[in-house]
């Protein structure tokens, strides 16, 4: 349980992002053709499909939105649909007829895909894109072989958002934890029925202290770890990740370690020759530079090595587990 002082700092927070967030009233919409639909299937390491019911967001007063990878990716597309006040992308027919085609296909294969919504957006985004949100739920009762995996940073709007039955079987609820500060997020989103439950640290931008709360959830959670990507990113520390990883696996809490990021672990012994390093401490602060790498400092040495050759090692291996519950096929109709 929550101390007193834990869940007075936690409230406070939750506080903070809701005054941040002015309500958005009337919001116009881009809308695109068929050209303009999403890729098949992801690239993203843990999901099978992406599905965004519209494109846009404005940041949630958030640290992970100081580098918003979404926005990054709309603007060199030339779309302007993130910020206060900005049209949404939105989609015609063809992209919405994308999930029912995955659907047959996840039947056929005899397990199901797992679709991740929304990388471009958040659903429970206070902006009035109320018919593409009922579109999406309906969507969702349709596709009973999809795994549909809804990520928000405004867990305080599931109750007045969601739909009026609850969430059907097929749904696990994710929030973004980047810091300790956004904890509070968890319990937001645990005060809401679901199948499963996951929660994207990523970027990883300090230790987490896991609420008991959602690690009794054991193999229906998920942690996805991950280090930030993109211009400007910020390092991560290892320890970060071998602590989640640790977490997981006394837990039984299913560990899926994304990537290292543009920044990668120093490894003991390397030569430090030709290297761009950074100090990380376990904070996640800087530590300043003076040419003389202690060793006390250990796997909070990192360096700059870029995405694709940072990869997404860990200790010798790729930690790829989910839920066993997503991939259960649905009984038959």
């Amino acid at each position: 349980m929550k101390t007193g002082t834990e869940a007075q700092r936690q409230k406070a927070q939750r506080e903070k992002q809701r005054k941040s967030e002015p309500r958005m009233a009337g919001m116009t919409r881009i809308t695109e053709d068929e050209s303009g639909k999403l890729m098949e299937n992801s690239k993203i390491e843990w999901c099978d499909h992406t599905f965004n019911p519209w494109w846009g967001c404005q940041h949630a007063g958030s640290p992970g939105c100081d580098n918003c990878y979404a926005e990054a990716f709309a603007r060199r597309l030339g779309i302007d649909c993130f910020g206060l006040g900005k049209p949404r992308r939105v989609f015609g027919e063809t992209h919405w007829a994308e999930p029912l085609r995955w659907n047959r296909a996840a039947e056929k294969a005899g397990k199901r895909a797992i679709v991740f919504s929304g990388s471009m957006c958040d659903i429970f985004e206070p902006v009035e894109m109320w018919s593409e949100r009922w579109r999406l739920y309906d969507l969702i009762g349709r596709t009973p072989n999809l795994f549909w995996l809804l990520l928000t940073k405004r867990p305080e709007n599931l109750g007045k958002m969601k739909p009026p039955h609850g969430f059907p079987e097929n749904v696990g609820l994710g929030v973004t934890v980047e810091t300790q500060d956004q904890v509070w997020r968890i319990y937001e989103m645990l005060m809401h029925t679901a199948s499963v439950y996951f929660v994207s640290h990523e970027p990883a931008l300090s230790a987490i202290k896991w609420p008991d709360e959602f690690l009794k959830y054991g193999d229906t959670a998920l942690i996805i770890t991950g280090g930030e990507s993109g211009e400007n990113a910020r390092p991560i520390n290892p320890g970060w990740v071998l602590k989640d990883r640790d977490e997981c696996v006394k837990s039984g809490v299913r560990f899926n370690f994304k990537q290292w990021g543009e920044w990668r672990p120093v490894l003991r012994g390397e030569s430090l020759n030709n290297l761009k390093i950074k100090i990380i401490s376990w904070d996640g602060s800087e530590i300043s530079l003076d040419n003389t790498v202690d060793p006390a400092w250990g796997d909070s040495v990192v360096a700059w090595a870029g995405k694709k050759h940072a990869g997404r090692m860990l200790v010798e291996r790729v930690w790829d587990e989910m839920p066993e519950y997503i991939r259960i096929k649905p009984c038959s109709k």
